[in-house]
């Protein structure tokens, strides 16, 4: 009787069927002395997993075949609110065959005969190819006992009674990097996981499971928005949570309405140990939020130089460009707080919703890596948003700087000469003299007398 490796990705492909009852619904990851972290599982009325998540940190939302096999899993951070797509297929053992990731690198599988996986193909969107092979080993019960991937580090697995209990990872005949052992209920399902690396804190992960049926999803669940921004749910029959965007909400009896949500498009499940009623998609959107209006500058730009810290940690000097700009909202529509970009990509987060004006620092710098710093060279453009507890609302109008005005800008305010802003946004064509008074050509070098409609500016061109 051959035996398959059991792994905590395997949880991610149980193909489901009417006798397949109990499934895990709840991971609880303790990492040290730090509290546990859960990770739940839900399922729908086919017996599926169809949600995943760990609270406030990230999910995965699975669309799955007829067999169960998922055949695509979005994967949302919400650390940092973002959403990876990947798309899988199957060969006719049920094994996945391809997965495409959301870079368009499509991984080929191949197995042995006894289902594990052998050599990976990886053809990456630019056509670049790269192979990884593993070969495996099994004992006269064909448990597999050993692995050696691309030659370089392998894998020991022990077992007890036909059941995994030790798994040990490392270098080829060298350094063992982890070990993991692990234990099961009465029934043979995996009760723990304990992981321990090599001067590191151990992890453990402690397994929950419950009946996985359709009898056991609460019934006649509806969800409905309302004008604040919150959504009631009402249903029939026993539920214990509402989850909604990665986050878990005991319940108890048949109606709940959740707190103040921001504006978006939102799927909602109501759960019963992990069996859920997965509802149509709810639309929550404030209408009453009012975005600012008649963005304008105030006063002329000008640089300092600055220190910053950047995403490493590390002081940065650099050149903001101070843009004094100023708006117009409703007094008695104050947000929570503004985000104002000076460009399409870089921004200030400005927290008092109060304010009417404010002084941007645009840095001219940005990190490209723990070495290497790039200029930012994008026309400047002047966004102010605001931001209220229920979403975002863009403004009524932007400053628009050229990328020759913005080119323009970084070459003057540095030399301490002032940039006004009406000679910025001016539409009238400049024309440089020398300091005889005649015109110069455009790759004339040196001090230059620039005239701009009604402004003259003394400028140095290098």
């Amino acid at each position: 009787m051959k035996r398959l490796l059991f792994s905590l990705a395997a949880l991610f492909f149980l193909s489901a069927s009417a006798s397949a009852q109990m499934k895990p619904i709840d991971v609880a990851i303790t990492t040290g002395e730090e509290a546990p972290t859960h990770y739940y599982h839900l399922y729908d009325q086919a017996g599926f997993l169809v949600y995943a998540f760990t609270p406030g940190v990230g999910a995965e939302t699975y669309t799955n075949d007829e067999m169960g096999h998922p055949i695509q899993k979005d994967v949302t951070s919400y650390l940092d609110n973002t959403t990876d797509t990947y798309q899988y297929t199957y060969n006719a053992q049920g094994l996945v065959a391809t997965m495409t990731d959301p870079y368009g690198a499509i991984e080929k599988y191949e197995y042995d005969s006894h289902g594990n996986n052998t050599k990976t193909t990886v053809t990456r969107k630019n056509g670049s190819v790269f192979v990884k092979t593993t070969t495996n080993s099994y004992d006269a019960d064909d448990n597999l006992i050993h692995s050696v991937i691309m030659g370089r580090s392998e894998i020991f697995y022990t077992y007890e009674n036909g059941l995994l209990v030790r798994e040990q990872t490392g270098e080829v005949n060298g350094a063992i990097q982890s070990i993991t052992t692990y234990t099961y209920n009465l029934d043979g399902s995996l009760a723990t996981a304990r992981t321990e690396i090599p001067e590191s804190t151990e992890t453990t992960s402690v397994y929950s499971y419950a009946d996985i049926d359709v009898s056991y999803i609460p019934q006649n669940a509806f969800a409905v928005a309302n004008v604040d921004n919150t959504v009631t749910l009402t249903w029939s029959g026993t539920a214990t949570a509402v989850v909604v965007d990665g986050q878990l909400y005991p319940v108890s009896g048949n109606s709940f309405t959740t707190p103040v949500m921001q504006d978006g498009l939102y799927t909602f499940y109501v759960v019963n140990n992990g069996n859920a009623a997965v509802l149509p998609d709810v639309s929550v959107y404030d209408a009453s939020k009012v975005g600012v209006s008649n963005v304008h500058m105030t006063g002329d730009i000008y640089a300092t130089n600055e220190t910053i810290i950047d995403i490493y940690g590390e002081p940065k000097d650099v050149i903001a460009y101070n843009l004094p700009i100023a708006w117009e909202l409703n007094s008695n529509r104050n947000p929570s707080c503004y985000r104002i970009y000076y460009n399409s990509t870089y921004y200030v987060d400005v927290e008092d919703g109060a304010l009417r004006s404010y002084i941007v620092p645009a840095v001219n710098m940005t990190v490209v890596s723990s070495t290497t710093y790039s200029k930012i060279l994008l026309p400047l453009e002047i966004r102010v948003v605001a931001i209220y507890t229920t979403g975002q609302e863009e403004p009524a109008n932007t400053i628009d700087f050229t990328l020759e005005q913005t080119e323009d800008i970084m070459k003057l305010v540095p030399l301490g000469i002032n940039t006004p802003q009406l000679s910025t946004l001016n539409p009238h064509p400049s024309t440089s003299y020398d300091l005889s008074g005649r015109p110069a050509a455009s790759n004339t070098r040196g001090i230059l007398i620039q005239r701009q409609g009604d402004r003259v500016l003394k400028v140095l061109k290098r």
